[in-house]
């Protein structure tokens, strides 16, 4: 007699159990579509680096996410823990990258010289800057 699960049967060959059934569910939902291309949101693994400004503290945000537009409301709307103080954000810089890795490196990067003369040149020089923080 064969060894079975906790049901006492044998799954048989052509049916899914519970879990698989709700894993297969989900891909539906992880699916890219076409018409997503112009919002902002990415495929599955493909994500965005993006520098935010608040011009009530005069200071940036940098983030990743796979969804821009989403994350963005999300920041907007008070819903993220430090940038809450800084409503309303504008979108200053955005880049795109093919893994969370990569933006997650990129990420760091950026926030390495925060502040500084690499991310005055990177969100569009000094006289835009200038203008961006009010000075």
């Amino acid at each position: 007699m064969p060894l079975t699960g906790r049901g006492g049967s044998t799954p048989s060959r052509g049916t899914l159990t519970g879990r698989q059934a709700r894993l297969k569910n989900l891909e539906g939902w992880l699916k890219w579509s076409p018409a997503m291309a112009g919002r902002g949101v990415a495929k599955k693994d493909d994500m965005w680096v993006y520098i935010l400004f608040s011009s009530k503290l005069k200071k940036f945000y940098i983030g990743q996410t796979s969804d821009l537009k989403k994350r963005l409301t999300q920041h907007n709307n008070g819903l993220g823990r430090y940038t809450k103080a800084g409503i309303p954000w504008v979108l200053v810089y955005k880049e795109f990258y093919k893994s969370r890795n990569e933006a997650l490196v990129r990420e760091k990067l950026i926030k390495s010289y925060k502040g500084g003369q690499g991310l005055k040149k990177l969100i569009g020089g000094l006289a835009e800057w200038s203008k961006a923080r009010g000075c």
